[in-house]
């Protein structure tokens, strides 16, 4: 007889809706100030002085961008890209 795996599979969070409540109840100053990171950080790679910490930024603004896209949210505007 083989042996049975007990893995358990959870699901954490459902990141559409995490990402649209999160969204909703956000004030304008953060979202601002969210807004200069994502600007500055890219401004500083395409001058050809951003750090890795200005490439992580990148990264995270695309991947929450491309998980949006593939569930319909803003598809129109990230997936040709």
């Amino acid at each position: 007889m083989r042996k049975q795996t007990k893995r358990k599979v959870w699901s954490l969070i459902d990141p559409i809706t995490h990402a649209v409540v999160g969204a909703s109840i956000t004030q304008r100053d953060k979202l601002d100030k969210l807004r200069m990171m994502e600007y500055s950080a890219l401004e500083a790679m395409t001058k050809g002085q951003g750090t890795i910490h200005d490439w992580r930024t990148l990264v995270d603004v695309l991947n929450l961008s491309e998980t949006m896209a593939r569930h319909n949210i803003g598809k129109d505007e990230v997936m040709p890209v």
